[in-house]
């Protein structure tokens, strides 16, 4: 949560409008109002708990249930796209799918699980699909950082910052010596 957070903080959402990808319970769309966004918040299966929220606080929050595979709507300033990616089966078709909902020289935050395991020179995606996972059953994909970055930069992305919190969400590979783990990176 410090990952996003702090990511948040770096942006001046005052009078932008942002799209929350995968929302669930509503903490950052709310965040994101409350600096001055107007916002849509998606999610395949939307908190009946942000439902109430929303209603009961007056907020102005528009809320789709619909997946990100589904967005036909663009001109997002921003699109926070957070603990999204390693869910998808096929993250490269998600992140083309935020990519085309974000405005020219609009913004994309992404808080997603990373591979940390070697060789990390190299770009890479670690997909376990036979052998467990490592949070629960729909986390399916993890990038390493170097992966995440250069499928960005084929898409026409401009990596901004990027920040790790080592140790965080630290998962080893299942099978492994516990050289390799999956962390959380922003």
């Amino acid at each position: 949560w410090e990952l996003i957070e702090h990511g948040i903080a770096r942006v001046d959402l005052i009078g932008k409008t942002v799209l929350d990808v995968g929302c669930r319970d509503g903490k950052w769309a709310m965040q994101a109002e409350n600096k001055g966004a107007m916002v849509c918040a998606i999610d395949n299966d939307l908190s009946e708990g942000f439902k109430w929220i929303i209603e009961s606080s007056k907020s102005t929050i528009m809320l789709k249930e619909l997946n990100l595979y589904q967005l036909i709507e663009d001109g997002w300033d921003v699109v926070f796209c957070f603990g999204v990616l390693y869910h998808l089966r096929f993250p490269v078709n998600g992140l083309r799918a935020a990519i085309k909902a974000t405005k020219q020289g609009g913004l994309i935050l992404i808080e997603t699980a990373v591979f940390q395991g070697q060789p990390q020179d190299l770009p890479m995606m670690y997909c376990p699909f036979k052998d467990g996972n490592q949070y629960e059953p729909g986390s399916v994909s993890y990038f390493n950082p170097l992966g995440l970055i250069t499928v960005m930069d084929s898409m026409g992305c401009k990596l901004e910052w990027q920040d790790d919190l080592p140790g965080s969400d630290s998962a080893p590979i299942s099978g492994s010596s516990g050289k390799n783990t999956v962390r959380r990176g922003f």
